[in-house]
């Protein structure tokens, strides 16, 4: 399959990917902000609906395919895929131990430091009283809510959040999202390993098949299989055969886009309701529920990845404007969404509940509050995550660039 043309809309060789990369964060953020004010669309519990004029508007958005809306699960699944594809993109651009080792030297300053200052800000917000999340609860009834800043802050218990809890066991006290960093981290250094020791192996489908095995039977999360899959996605792109019967595309492109939406709309297992929905014909009887949520969701990541590589069509959607910009910004939206949801959304909504209805006062907090999430993203990424990325690169250069050695001279005779 090959490479398609770079856009005039951006610099980088992959552009549609930070297309991709944007939509999955504003699925991240539209799934929490649902499901903090309307929990029914995520457990199918109709006596916490608020969407009384239509009675099971809430549960069919829960239990069908329209879920996919806010489908977090997939959204992170889609961050995991694509993390395997574009780290071993760089190395299969330039294959080489210099240019790996340079990225894995750069890996964790480039994502703990922009972690680093978003749990800081939850610090500092729990510790003046910032997060109303409790308040909201009260109102909205969705119970997962009130389990997020419950924790004494403490100088002490911040810098172990920071060091140990986030990159070692996915445990944040100050800002819920940042449990996938652990993930990210690991499943970084898991496609460096896969790249530095079978990039020229022969049979590396097997290898990588060994390694979802692996994965699978052992303690480590499952979520690291997205990894492994992106990886896979990317070495056929580069080194498998090609897709010439251009007449066949769109019925494959077709194929792939119904198994994403199909997959990809399994429900949680928050989801009170799952077997009496459609969805259990596809409950796998051999695994347990959360396994197969977590298995369906990597497979619709990796479905939607592998349309967008098929189709040409798809991948100009995804260079629409509005999706590079939100993939630019995409991890410093991520790192701040739920932070600005439980405090300025959190705050703006209970403020106007007192003068409107339940869903006017959502839909103007919507207004109000996003833009000041887009705003701080965008300063974010600029003040923040451009320079951890230069800082990244400056360390490697001083301190761990391996050194060229020069030849030693032969003496004159």
């Amino acid at each position: 399959m090959t490479a398609p043309a770079v856009s005039a809309h951006s610099s980088r060789p992959l552009p549609y990917l930070d297309g991709l990369r944007g939509l999955a964060a504003l699925t991240i953020l539209v799934n929490h902000y649902l499901t903090a004010f309307y929990p029914t669309m995520l457990t199918g519990e109709a006596a916490k609906a608020h969407v009384v004029q239509w009675p099971g508007a809430e549960v069919a958005m829960a239990a069908s395919p329209l879920n996919l809306l806010r489908s977090n699960g997939v959204g992170v699944c889609v961050f995991f895929v694509l993390s395997g594809f574009v780290l071993s993109e760089a190395y299969f651009a330039r294959p080489g131990a210099l240019g790996l080792q340079a990225q894995a030297a750069r890996r964790y300053v480039r994502l703990m430091l922009p972690v680093a200052v978003s749990a800081l800000l939850g610090f500092v917000g729990l510790r003046l009283g910032w997060f109303l999340n409790d308040e909201v609860v009260a109102t909205s009834g969705a119970a997962w809510f009130s389990r997020f800043w419950q924790t004494q802050p403490s100088v002490l218990q911040f810098a172990k959040d920071v060091v140990v809890d986030i990159p070692l066991s996915g445990e944040p006290a100050y800002n819920p999202v940042l449990w996938t960093l652990h993930l990210e981290l690991m499943g970084s250094f898991l496609v460096f390993a896969l790249l530095a020791f079978f990039a020229s192996a022969r049979r590396r489908g097997l290898i990588y098949a060994v390694t979802v095995l692996l994965i699978s039977l052992s303690t480590w999360s499952f979520y690291l299989v997205a990894f492994v899959v992106g990886l896979a996605l990317n070495d056929y792109r580069r080194h498998g055969p090609r897709w010439n019967a251009a007449r066949n595309r769109g019925f494959v492109t077709a194929a792939l886009v119904l198994g994403f939406v199909v997959l990809g709309s399994f429900p949680t297992s928050y989801f009170v309701a799952w077997a009496d929905s459609p969805y259990r014909w596809l409950k796998l009887p051999f695994l347990s529920l959360d396994r197969t949520e977590e298995l369906f969701h990597i497979a619709a990541a990796a479905l939607l990845l592998a349309a967008l590589l098929s189709s040409g069509g798809l991948r100009r959607a995804f260079q629409a404007r509005w999706l590079l910009f939100l993939g630019r910004i995409s991890f410093a939206l991520y790192l701040l969404h739920f932070l600005v949801l439980g405090s300025v959304s959190a705050a703006v909504f209970l403020a106007l509940q007192k003068h409107f209805s339940y869903h006017l006062s959502f839909g103007l907090m919507v207004l109000v509050s996003w833009p000041v999430l887009v705003l701080a993203s965008m300063a974010m990424n600029r003040w923040v995550i451009r320079p951890s990325n230069r800082l990244s690169r400056y360390l490697y250069e001083r301190w761990f660039q391996p050194k060229v050695i020069e030849p030693a001279r032969q003496p004159a005779p």
